[in-house]
């Protein structure tokens, strides 16, 4: 399943970009390969989007309670 959800936010400061990694299907977030290349997908397409001046700042954000990773 899909490991990461992006949000992008207008706020006072610019364009902010909210990844939020949030594993389907798992009780908690963990890396293994298909997650490991969705996110360096993600991380290309975030910072290109930054350099064309869509997106001001990016913050990672976990979609789990209590907890960000685990292992």
């Amino acid at each position: 399943g899909k490991a990461f959800r992006l949000e992008v936010l207008s706020t006072s400061f610019g364009k902010l970009a909210r990844l939020v990694f949030d594993l389907e299907g798992e009780k908690v977030n963990k890396f293994n390969r298909l997650v490991m290349t969705e996110f360096e997908d993600l991380i290309g397409k975030l910072e290109a989007a930054g350099k064309k001046g869509e997106i001001d700042a990016l913050v990672l954000v976990s979609g789990k309670s209590g907890n960000f990773i685990a292992g």
